[in-house]
């Protein structure tokens, strides 16, 4: 039986409102055992009086934070400062976020990359930036609605109509990142599809089963690279040299990790880290991989994970 996980709730009260903890609480408990619950906040302010009755009655430890400068906001500070914290001291299976403020994101990306399990939970005007970044991202909803949860987006990419053909759509983001491309050949996302407007002003990435541009670049990691600058995303193409190159990279170091299994018979992310001496993304991106292929195979909770071959 799967061992229960052990989650950490942090919830910035200056962006969640006292009467949604209930539902923060349910929906979080879904996904495993809450062993620790604080809320942040500056708790002088009139506009957290609500909160110190829903604070006792749910045993959530409350963090002061003071506003040191006028108009910013150092609530969301605290909770990333103690997020990091919490994380390296290896205790807890997964985080719940509760906050409807995309700049988490970098929190979240954090926290994923490090192959902890991240819950967001918000309302509908979270940006998709952060619900991206979660495992699963709950949207808060009336009390009569009931929360919405929102999963990643299947492995399995929409189907792309025969009419239209993949083909036309990479021709059209080539061109577009032809056209728009910046002194470090990136492309911003906003002006590429704006380009693309003018090439084909038909094209629209929900025609193909995406919400929106940004999943569908993302989804062909083998022919964009994405990076972010805070809520704006950009991309580049990756040449046919590029591509050959990765991939028979990806080959190395499939093999050097298969190698290293028959030797030891498992390994944990840190002996594969060191092992392909990269960054902790690009060995999780492998293992993924691997694992979708079923060359690979999990065993344990995040604090004793370790990786064999399939039998």
């Amino acid at each position: 039986m799967e061992q229960t996980k052990k989650l950490a709730l942090l919830i910035d009260a200056e962006n969640i409102c006292a009467d949604q903890v209930d539902q923060v609480i349910d929906a979080a408990s879904q996904y495993g055992c809450i062993t620790l619950k604080r809320a942040y906040g500056n708790w002088q302010k009139d506009a957290l009086k609500k909160w110190p009755p829903v604070l006792k009655h749910h045993a959530i430890k409350a963090v002061q934070q003071f506003d040191y400068v006028s108009g910013k906001n150092t609530t969301d500070i605290a909770l990333v400062i103690d997020a990091v914290s919490l994380l390296y001291q290896g205790h807890y299976d997964g985080f719940v976020i509760a906050s409807s403020d995309s700049d988490y994101t970098p929190l979240a990306i954090h926290l994923r990359e490090r192959d902890v399990l991240v819950i967001g939970i918000g309302e509908e005007k979270a940006l998709d930036a952060f619900r991206r970044s979660c495992d699963v991202f709950v949207v808060l909803q009336s009390a009569a609605e009931g929360p919405v949860i929102e999963h990643p987006p299947s492995l399995e990419k929409p189907k792309i109509p025969e009419e239209y053909g993949i083909e036309t759509i990479h021709r059209l983001l080539r061109e577009a990142n032809a056209k728009c491309l910046r002194g470090d050949g990136y492309t911003l996302g906003s002006s590429a599809g704006t380009a693309i407007k003018e090439f084909d002003p038909s094209f629209q990435p929900k025609r193909f089963g995406y919400r929106n541009l940004q999943m569908l670049i993302e989804s062909f990691p083998e022919k964009y690279e994405v990076k972010w600058d805070r809520l704006t995303f950009s991309y580049r193409c990756i040449t046919e040299k590029q591509i050959k190159f990765r991939s028979n990279k990806t080959i190395s170091h499939q093999k050097a990790i298969l190698e290293y299994l028959d030797q030891k018979g498992s390994a944990s992310r840190k002996d594969l880290d060191q092992l392909l001496s990269l960054s902790a993304s690009a060995t999780r991106g492998i293992l993924q991989s691997m694992m979708a292929d079923g060359i690979i195979v999990p065993e344990g909770n995040h604090i004793n994970r370790v990786y064999k071959r399939s039998v």
